[in-house]
């Protein structure tokens, strides 16, 4: 008998709310793993077989790592549609006149400068909507 997906299938495992997934696939992974060995246990080995042995037992080890790797994490937000490099460019520039005009000491100067960097927001705003 090879081997196979059907034969190595594992029951769901239930998850109680606490731990990690790598651990909750780490735990599948034992499950696998022990069905593969318990199942080698109970074939008779002879001399001549082992390196057909050695093979599903290979093909068994790799097909268990295979099924219980990680999915690929996926993004949680897609990206805006409607930002584009003018945008980011208004916004640095924004960001950088009200760093400007916060670090200014002299009130005549900070006044002038708060008055540029509103003028920019407003404009940055609309550009937004």
């Amino acid at each position: 008998m090879n081997p196979t997906c059907d034969h190595f299938e594992s029951r769901p495992v239930s998850r109680n709310g606490t731990g990690r997934r790598d651990t909750l696939l780490t735990f599948k992974n034992k499950k696998d793993l022990k069905t593969l060995i318990e199942y080698f246990r109970e074939i008779e080995i002879n001399r001549h077989d082992i390196d057909d042995l050695l093979e599903q037992f290979d093909e068994g080890l790799r097909w268990i790592c295979e099924k219980n790797k990680k999915p690929p994490k996926q993004k949680k937000k897609p990206d805006a549609i409607w930002w584009n490099p003018r945008l980011e460019i208004k916004r640095s520039r924004v960001r950088a006149l009200r760093r400007r005009f916060q670090a200014q000491r002299d009130p005549d100067e900070r006044l002038r400068r708060q008055v540029i960097f509103k003028k920019e927001q407003a404009e940055y705003k609309l550009m937004i909507k």
